[in-house]
């Protein structure tokens, strides 16, 4: 059974160092690629940007925990349900990266590979290692979907607002995405119906993903530990 490390100043290091690195790989994305403020948009970065906020948090919680209470406890930090939360997302925007969201070719630089690799590796293993274990359900990924569930419904209703940038939206979601496939199903309605099973499938592939993490967690947190038989 793995429960957390209860060592804030190891967390805090841990936490500081993470953060850093995210933050230093962020602004060398936002330096060096082309029309960053377009390609925020993409679903990947967004999520990068939600680990690093993660990591601020814990950063905060461990500091103020060890300054008030010592070295010695739980190094706080959201709690178990929003931490499992963001790490779905962040693995939901890995995926998304490499499967080639970006119009403009992203997963070519080495910034943004960078970036998309480590920030959900730093909040993996900042949960592994010091957020106890044991306190998801499995009613909680509904309420994860969330914020994956009105990506989908911004990406649907954006064109219609402000009109169609490619640069700006999500490659998956984008009905000239499938409209010149040779495949009615999806090609259909002008490329719609093909952006229609994509939303499906993001939010199902998410689902998936967190459910997973929730099983693991109850794993982790003894919930599956054998209990012996009172003998009467």
């Amino acid at each position: 059974m793995v429960v957390c490390i209860r060592d804030r100043l190891f967390s805090l290091i841990y936490r500081s160092v993470a953060l850093s690195a995210i933050l230093f790989l962020f602004i060398g994305s936002l330096v060096t690629t082309p029309l960053f403020s377009d390609t925020f948009w993409t679903y990947s970065l967004q999520t990068a940007a939600l680990s690093g906020f993660s990591l601020a948090f814990g950063v905060y919680r461990s500091a103020t925990n060890y300054l008030s209470t010592g070295r010695v406890g739980v190094s706080g930090s959201l709690k178990g349900p929003l931490s499992l939360a963001i790490l779905s997302y962040s693995i939901l925007g890995t995926i998304f990266f490499f499967s080639g969201e970006s119009p403009l070719d992203l997963y070519y630089l080495p910034w943004q590979i960078a970036l998309s690799v480590l920030s959900p590796l730093f909040v993996l293993v900042d949960y592994l290692l010091f957020i106890e274990k044991g306190s998801v359900s499995y009613s909680h990924p509904p309420y994860f979907a969330i914020y994956p569930f009105f990506y989908v419904v911004i990406m649907w209703v954006k064109p219609f607002i402000t009109g169609y940038d490619v640069l700006s939206s999500c490659r998956f979601l984008s009905p000239q995405a499938y409209m010149l496939l040779d495949l009615p199903f999806i090609s259909g309605n002008g490329g719609y119906n093909g952006m229609c099973i994509a939303s499906v499938l993001i939010l199902v592939i998410f689902l998936v993903i967190a459910y997973i993490l929730v099983f693991l967690d109850h794993f982790f947190g003894g919930r599956f530990k054998r209990q012996d038989k009172e003998v009467y």
